[in-house]
């Protein structure tokens, strides 16, 4: 596609004029571990035991002295690459220059005159896409230049000429490769991007029915890749980057509550905002907007603390003053995806959490919206649509419900004990306690399922072929599954917060393309008189980032530092949306992006700053857990200032 001058981002009115922000590059890589199961219960990375000081020590930590040590990084793994000539004709008449990458590191080798208007770069087959921060990157790999490697993960290895791609790997787990060496024994990039030339060495066939899979990068023509398709929507990289939701109940947690935790998993850049919304009582014929369709607005709506992506009116995770928490995650299925647009799934959080008094509450009124108003439209804030059905985890002081949906059909699970865990899948059996009137019907009529024998509900309609994202998420649920069963009996706050922290998994995400944007971990006593404590990060990398609690009481502090700025003009508001970006990053945002980068360029400043958070943390787990036991009771005043204070202590320790 043309090379055009990227949109010239709109910025809000207080900080036009600041310079242009940049973008941080990809930090230090991560090395292979043995998978989950066969993993004992590691300490946990920002905790551990309760510190002494109690809920009223907070902010009192002693700055870390900081001393300018410089960080070692682990480097790739060198292998041999075949040359362009050995996998492509030599090209006449062609000019070749130097190219560095726009993204640091070892980068793109060269960039090539392609046909009319089109400027080669590695990989590329003749076309590159719009990256972060207006750079250029390829969208298409495996055409027989030197290739870029990527971040790996377990089970995965770095996949070349892509923002947002990885490849399945037999090799190192973890490890950075070149995926164009035939030595390496696993799938190549050629086989996921599209063809190769025709002297490039053979690769065996994909994995699935879907031909060549684009990338996520925009701007790639329509001769590349086929129209779009349900695995378009699904997203192509096999790297896992998608959301992972736990509850724990009596008698697998360690006291008498009910513990939630989610992990939002969200594009890389994109900024999530704690957002509290009191209580409020609407007059007969009101409206409410949500991100794209307005609807009728219920009489009353339960005040609701949200993790929310900045740019939409929905939530990825949240909770209310009744002591309900929701949580939603991406899921394809058998039923058709559309573009237009609806009510979206973490619009259909907020909208449980407002309206509902408990958990089946919530509940029943997410179906109904969603069998009135459908669910669809883009679940990112971009141009090219991104587009799924939903899965819900809902819980209250005494039990759970797993609600996972296929188009406007759905199935509910009860879960009244024990611990249960949603990863990006159908995952709900014959255990069915409520379901669409006619889910069943709807089955038969499309032969999914005989009408003889058991309704697995998973299995009629999840898709006969995965596409990696799912596969991948296969993974992440079995490893979150033996997580909770190695702490079944000792489950507390620190414990999921432990697991929402495990990046051997993939449970905690950072990649290139996507990364783990916000964290939540709830308490929900099975006593009334007690209260439920939320614990927010409010920024992304749970690993090193600070859970810090949050209490409904009247008189709630507004805390600005965790809200992203609004526009006059925001795209995601006009039509057509997305054509242009803006900066939505809040303070807190600002100040923990420049302390991850001191963590990743200093080690000993940043080793002393990530400890100093972790006492931090300490103090305000111990507490609530003070608070929670009985032991202390602080004043109405104190708790409503409770998550400002938290969020003004951790950002002393960031100037």
């Amino acid at each position: 596609m043309p090379t055009g001058v990227p949109p010239t981002p709109v910025l809000p009115t207080e900080v036009r004029g600041c310079p242009r922000r940049v973008i941080p590059t990809r930090g230090a890589l991560t090395h292979g571990t043995p998978p989950a199961h066969s993993r004992v219960p590691r300490p946990l990375p920002m905790g551990g035991k309760l510190g002494p000081p109690s809920l009223g020590s907070f902010g009192n930590a002693p700055r870390p002295t900081r001393v300018p040590v410089p960080v070692s990084v682990p480097v790739s793994v060198p292998v041999p690459v075949p040359s362009a000539a050995a996998v492509r004709p030599p090209a006449t008449g062609r000019r070749r220059r130097a190219a560095r990458a726009g993204q640091g590191g070892p980068g793109l080798d060269r960039a090539e005159r392609g046909g009319p208007g089109r400027r080669r770069r590695c990989g590329s087959g003749g076309r590159s896409v719009e990256g972060p921060a207006g750079s250029r990157l390829p969208a298409l790999c495996g055409r027989g230049s030197r290739p870029r490697s990527v971040r790996g993960y377990p089970g995965y290895r770095g996949c070349a000429g892509g923002w947002l791609r990885s490849v399945r790997s037999c090799g190192v787990p973890g490890r950075r490769y070149p995926p164009t060496h035939p030595s390496m024994g696993s799938l190549t990039c050629s086989q996921f991007q599209g063809p190769r030339h025709p002297t490039a060495p053979p690769c065996p066939a994909p994995e699935g029915p879907w031909g060549h899979i684009q990338g996520r990068d925009r701007g790639l023509t329509s001769h590349s890749v086929p129209a779009l398709t349900q695995f378009r929507m699904a997203g192509q990289a096999p790297v896992p980057s998608s959301c992972d939701c736990f509850v724990a109940l009596p008698p697998h947690t360690a006291s008498p509550a009910v513990i939630f935790g989610k992990n939002a998993d969200r594009p890389r850049h994109e900024v999530q905002e704690i957002v509290y919304v009191p209580a409020a009582t609407h007059r007969p014929g009101d409206k409410v907007q949500c991100t794209y369709l307005e609807i009728e607005q219920a009489e009353r709506t339960h005040a609701v603390v949200l993790s929310r992506p900045a740019w939409l009116w929905g939530a990825e995770m949240g909770a209310n003053d009744c002591g309900v928490c929701v949580g939603n995650e991406g899921v394809w299925t058998r039923e058709p995806l559309g573009e237009a647009e609806a009510l979206l799934g973490m619009d259909l959080v907020r909208l449980g959490l407002e309206r509902g008094g408990s958990a089946r509450e919530a509940l029943e009124v997410i179906t109904a919206l969603l069998e009135r108003y459908g669910q669809g439209g883009s679940c990112k804030e971009e141009p090219v649509p991104f587009v799924y059905h939903n899965t819900f985890l809902l819980a209250d002081r005494t039990e759970a419900w797993v609600l996972e949906t296929a188009g406007r059909y759905w199935a509910a699970q009860r879960i009244r004990e024990g611990s249960r865990n949603i990863s990006n899948q159908l995952s709900i059996g014959s255990d069915i306690a409520a379901e669409h009137p006619g889910l069943r019907e709807r089955a038969r009529s499309r032969g999914w399922w005989s009408g003889d024998g058991e309704f697995v509900f998973a299995e009629v309609f999840s898709l006969e072929k995965q596409p990696p994202r799912m596969e991948a998420a296969k993974a992440r649920f079995q490893a979150g599954k033996e997580l909770l069963r190695q702490h079944a009996g000792h489950i507390t706050a620190e414990t999921l917060m432990s697991i929402l922290r495990d990046k051997e998994s993939g449970i905690c995400v950072d990649t290139e393309a996507f990364r783990t944007a916000g964290s939540m971990v709830s308490v929900l006593p099975r006593d009334p008189a007690l209260p439920c404590v939320h614990f927010f990060t409010a920024t992304p990398d749970p690993s090193r980032s600070v859970f810090k609690p949050f209490v409904f009481v009247a008189g709630i502090k507004p805390v600005p530092q965790v809200r992203s700025p609004t526009f006059l003009q925001d795209p995601a508001k006009q039509i057509p949306r997305f054509q242009s970006s803006v900066d939505r990053r809040h303070e807190l945002y600002r100040r923990h992006q420049a302390a991850l980068e001191l963590m990743e360029q200093d080690q000993e400043r940043g080793q002393k700053l990530l400890e100093t958070l972790q006492e931090l943390e300490k103090q305000g787990l111990k507490g609530m857990k003070e608070l929670l036991e009985g032991t202390v009771t602080p004043c109405p005043e104190e708790l409503a200032d409770l998550f400002f204070d938290c969020v003004e202590a951790e950002m002393k320790f960031y100037t």
